[in-house]
């Protein structure tokens, strides 16, 4: 396409201006017919204005730039948005050039002016528009220049990748058996399109070598995904932040998971559910007595935390002794003691971690805090 942008130089015209006042429109109806009757009309007054207005050739191209007030004024039935609309509709044709900076001025070339020179007041023939009807998809239709220039400029689209589509573009449009104006812009759009499954692709493959690279230690956490999955069940941030520690450890101590976000989501909605229905059958507040014992939905959640059972029913007598002594009626026994396991099933393996890791501390405190702390710890409920 020639060059768009560049510093106008005028030079005398050489005719009287356009008069304006009951101006006449010649244009030919088989022009008309093939282009359009607006795109006809635009055309030839464009046509005529370059007979007095001055002008500028760049490129071979001569160019004219005529004041918006006076476009208006000439073609009074249309306002500057329509005139551009049928100004683009006519660069589509290839009959005409239109520079992308229009704000004072429309600015515009005339393509092929051999063959598109005025000849007012006489129509122009309309074999002369004959290679500007709609064809077919040839076999050895290839994109101009300019249309890969722009991918490459706009879209940053290398020219390798939209010559890639042509063969499957052609093969396309000639079984559809379709014609058109202008087989560059549906290449356009076609590789516009191409392009941005492409870099999709490309992303989404990026990201999962970096999931499957990421190492799964101690610092790992669920993507942003996850958690809006896990908040749209509306399980509560402290739960699914107290579910995190014991859902890494399991996995530290295995192969690391393909998927971890998916995991961790449906390890943490399978413990909310077991919670949430251990929770509401264990909701009266009552004494503790030496012989309760956890439900088998305790259990069931502790299974789920991959914690052994015989580890929490080891606790079991601690548990009772502690509130039997401090003699509080309480709602949600299975649920507190769930609690208390699941702090002690994580000190114990982390103080385990730590010991392999330094090789020190061969006598250490066996409790980092008090079992009071543990079993008054309501950051479950909330």
């Amino acid at each position: 396409m020639p060059e768009q942008r560049f510093p106008f130089q005028h030079r005398t015209p050489q005719r009287s201006a356009l008069p304006v006042a009951n101006r006449l429109v010649n244009f030919s109806p088989e022009l008309a017919q093939a282009i359009g009757l607006e795109n006809a009309i635009l055309l030839q007054t464009l046509k005529e204005l370059r007979l007095h207005h001055a002008t500028r050739e760049h490129n071979g191209y001569a160019w004219y730039q005529i004041p918006w007030g006076k476009m208006e004024l000439l073609l009074p039935f249309w306002n500057s948005t329509q005139i551009l609309r049928f100004a683009h509709d006519l660069q589509a044709r290839n009959l005409l050039y239109v520079a992308q900076e229009q704000h004072r001025h429309f600015t515009y070339a005339l393509a092929q002016a051999e063959t598109l020179a005025v000849q007012a007041p006489h129509p122009v023939a309309p074999q002369d528009y004959q290679r500007n009807r709609k064809q077919t998809m040839s076999d050895n239709w290839s994109p101009s220049d300019d249309i890969l220039q722009k991918l490459a400029v706009e879209l940053q689209i290398p020219p390798d990748f939209a010559n890639a589509q042509l063969d499957e573009f052609r093969r396309y449009w000639q079984e559809t058996g379709e014609t058109a104006y202008s087989w560059d812009n549906r290449f356009f759009q076609r590789v516009k399109s191409e392009w941005q499954r492409h870099r999709s692709r490309e992303q989404e493959q990026q990201e999962a070598f970096i999931r499957k690279n990421t190492p799964f230690d101690k610092h790992w956490t669920p993507d942003e995904d996850a958690l809006d999955l896990l908040f749209m069940a509306q399980i509560p941030k402290d739960f699914i932040a107290e579910a995190l520690p014991e859902f890494v450890l399991y996995w530290r101590e295995r192969e690391a998971p393909e998927s971890p976000n998916a995991k961790f989501v449906a390890h943490v909605k399978h413990q909310w559910a077991r919670h949430t229905r251990t929770l509401n059958n264990d909701r009266e507040p009552t004494l503790m007595s030496k012989d309760w014992q956890p439900s088998q939905d305790a259990y069931d959640t502790l299974r789920l935390s991959h914690i052994d059972p015989q580890f929490a029913q080891g606790l079991v007598p601690e548990f009772i002794l502690y509130w039997i002594e401090r003699g509080d009626a309480l709602p949600a026994w299975n649920a507190r003691f769930v609690q208390h396991v699941k702090h002690q099933w994580a000190r114990i393996h982390q103080m385990t971690s730590q010991a392999n890791a330094r090789q020190q501390r061969n006598s250490q405190s066996t409790r980092a805090r008090t079992l009071e702390q543990d079993l008054n710890d309501r950051s479950w409920a909330q």
